[in-house]
């Protein structure tokens, strides 16, 4: 599941798409 604070890529895609790229697995 590809959550905004769950997977690697977040929900939304644009501005603030490359914040935390990898948060809840590393």
């Amino acid at each position: 599941r590809a959550g905004p604070r769950a997977g690697g890529r977040p929900a939304v895609g644009g501005p603030g798409s490359h914040r935390q790229p990898r948060r809840g697995r590393v």
